[in-house]
């Protein structure tokens, strides 16, 4: 197992540097993509600053045309004129000539009619190419406004280009990146990376130190991880458990902010604005709209759990009875906001979600009123099933068991997502010994929620019946890091030392601990005493009948709260690790870890990573 263990680490290193090669060339294919941008564009800009430096000439040549071309025109007019003129003249002329040779000779007349002849076609060669020059005036006229409208075509197309290279220069960024568009509680859309958010832990990162940055009204409800996110267009809600499996480019999510029910949902939740709400059906779930402002609020009813867990390190700081649960006082109805100081009113968002607790189940005749109107219905299933396990934990146990493993069947089939009724199942499990079931039952419990000591204790023991004791060991360790102050693992830590692997002087440290936690346990104070007699008298017989052959469960109560991952705790402890003998000759062909220190066990790991190591641990 420790060759395979380094084989998987120097994968997991290759893989790494792998990792790290193909996001050094991401970054240098990017930039090198966005220098062939910048080139194209400058090329661009060149191109387009020709074509003005041609059209400015053009205009200036245009124009140079136009005025010789007006000069030429008035100086062949006034030829025309002038030849016009002189035409006159020599009609009148030759029309004298013509009268006075009246009286010439024949020769003289046919010489006059001859040249007369000739004067005429003279004449209209005059005419024609009079015409001519009036004809080329009118082309050049309308050349000179082809040209004039050829001239603004260009000025148009030398704006257009002036447009294109603005707009070439106005891309943002983003578009040429694959983005998640994040809609926030205060109705702004961000683009945000989609590298950046590749994880739920990424994600939060990016809400915490980007879009609520430098105190922006909500940092304290992203601080305290009081807000939702949902899918833009279904109204799916997404969580750390279903995000990366969602997440893709051109993601589309909306951020509300989870807030206590302060009012009703009839009207605006701002106060300056006169509108209404009015329901909106989404795929998932329905929501209220407001109808001027387009403010939204929905409702999310939280189901109240069952029974009370370990949870943080301030409930057990004083001893506490096996045999006697403290009942408690104030009911409290759900998962419960925790109170923050904010300068910032519920009003200030566009988006929020509340928190609805619906009201628990009292009594048994409660559960049986809610099964006859709903047989499936998740929260009387499972507390019927609690009821039947409570029975069974007092010491009456008879065959109503399955008939409790039955209704929780019922209440996980109908509601998946709740640990509290997985891990009633798994406990049920193994009271009819059906550990395979069981298993299944807590790897989904962990899944849910890996920070509840109880459900790790409950998984020791389950490795303890089917003598998997090197991994009975790893859970209790498991449990003691999450919660230091519980007398239950360190009771079961010194029966595995005495049972398992015969390291008694550990497991006299164990229950001196667990005396330290619960000093009522007299089975615990005789095992300690009687070690202390076989060192002095060598009294073995007393020693074999002080052992403890059992381990001991989380007691159930009637009431959950949620468990949270303890603080650092200022009692550090050590666990010396099982010893390699009998037992695991026996048990070579199961699954075993190396005999490393547990206490350096790396709590900063990931809690996904132990529950999936947990799924693969069953023989």
């Amino acid at each position: 197992m420790s060759q395979m263990a380094a084989i998987n680490i120097l994968l997991s290193v290759q893989q790494m540097n792998r990792i790290e090669h193909i996001a050094l060339q991401s970054r240098n294919i990017g930039t090198s993509q966005s220098l062939m941008v910048e080139k194209h564009a400058n090329a661009i800009a060149g191109h387009a600053s020709n074509i003005l430096t041609i059209t400015s000439r053009t205009q200036s040549a245009i124009d140079a045309l136009a005025v010789d071309a007006g000069t030429n025109a008035e100086a062949q007019s006034k030829q025309a004129n002038m030849i016009n003129k002189n035409l006159n003249a020599i009609e009148k002329t030759m029309l004298g000539l013509a009268r006075k040779a009246e009286n010439t000779t024949a020769m003289v007349r046919r010489q006059a009619a001859f040249l007369s002849r000739h004067a005429k076609i003279l004449f209209r060669l005059m005419q024609d190419l009079k015409e001519l020059f009036k004809f080329l005036t009118r082309c050049s006229k309308e050349m000179l406004q082809a040209i004039s409208r050829n001239t603004y075509m260009l000025l148009d197309i030398t704006a257009q280009l002036k447009h294109i290279i603005r707009a070439i220069e106005a891309i943002p960024l983003h578009l040429t990146l694959d983005i998640v568009r994040l809609d926030d509680a205060h109705g702004e859309s961000w683009a945000l990376p989609l590298q950046a958010c590749t994880t739920w832990d990424s994600f939060t990162d990016m809400l915490q130190f980007v879009v609520y940055a430098n105190n922006r009204p909500g940092a304290d409800y992203i601080t305290h991880n009081l807000f939702d996110v949902s899918n833009a267009k279904t109204g799916k809600h997404i969580d750390q458990n279903t995000w990366e499996i969602s997440v893709k480019p051109g993601f589309h999510v909306e951020q509300a902010m989870v807030v206590k029910r302060a009012c009703s949902l009839e009207s605006c939740t701002d106060s300056d604005c006169p509108g209404t709400f009015t329901e909106q059906v989404l795929q998932h779930g329905n929501r209220k709209v407001c109808t001027l402002c387009g403010r939204w609020a929905a409702t999310t009813f939280t189901s109240t759990p069952l029974i009370e867990l370990y949870n943080d390190v301030k409930s057990h700081l004083h001893p506490r009875s096996y045999f006697r649960i403290p009942r408690r006082t104030k009911t409290e109805l759900g998962p419960q906001i925790p109170s923050i100081i904010s300068k910032e009113k519920t009003q200030t968002f566009r988006r929020v979600r509340y928190l609805q607790p619906m009201e628990p189940i009292q009594n048994m005749d409660d559960a049986h009123h809610l099964l006859s109107e709903t047989p499936t219905h998740p929260m009387a299933n499972a507390f019927i099933g609690l009821e039947i396990l409570r029975t069974a934990e007092e010491g009456f146990v008879d065959n109503s068991v399955q008939n409790a493993r039955e209704h929780l069947e019922i209440a996980v089939k109908s509601d998946s997502s709740i640990a509290e009724n997985w891990y009633l199942l798994g406990r049920a499990c193994i009271k009819l010994q059906d550990y395979k079931r069981a298993h299944e039952c807590l790897q989904s419990t962990v899944y849910i929620e890996p920070h509840c000591p109880s459900f790790w204790i409950t998984t020791a023991i389950l490795y303890f019946r089917i003598d998997q004791y090197r991994d009975s060991f790893d859970y209790l360790a498991r449990a003691l890091r999450l919660n230091v102050h519980l007398f239950e693992p360190w009771y079961n830590l010194g029966v595995l030392y005495d049972l398992c692997t015969n390291q008694h002087d550990e497991a006299v440290k164990a229950f001196i601990e667990c005396l330290e936690r619960a000093p009522e346990l007299l089975n615990v104070q005789a095992r300690v005493d009687a070690q202390k007699a076989y060192i002095e008298d060598d009294d073995l017989k007393l020693f074999n009948d002080s052992l403890i052959e059992a381990m001991i469960e989380t007691p159930l109560s009637d009431q959950y709260y949620k468990v949270h991952t303890m603080p650092a705790s200022d009692d550090h402890f050590t666990l010396d690790p099982l010893r390699q003998d009998t037992w695991e000759d026996n048990n070579a062909d199961k699954d075993s870890l190396s005999d490393d220190d547990y206490s350096d066990w790396d709590e900063s790991s990931e809690d996904s990573m132990i529950a999936a190591d947990f799924s693969q641990r069953m023989a």
